[in-house]
């Protein structure tokens, strides 16, 4: 379970972007296999899959694009 993985930014004209947050100060996470999903009224319209070795280190970010 990735409980130190935070949603930090969103774009916020076209949401175009948003950022990941690792508030561990000393684990890395590996996000290969999770995804990400945008639901809207409650049925999925878009899915982000992460790739093998994604790797978000310790207090750093993410862009998903």
């Amino acid at each position: 379970m990735l409980t130190n993985i935070r949603i930090h930014e969103i774009e916020s004209k076209n949401g175009d972007y948003l950022r990941l947050l690792n508030l561990s100060n000393s684990i890395d996470y590996d996000l290969s296999e999770h995804f990400l999903q945008q639901n809207i009224h409650s049925k999925p319209i878009c899915r982000f899959q992460f790739p093998y070795n994604t790797i978000i280190r310790a207090g750093q970010t993410i862009t998903v694009k």
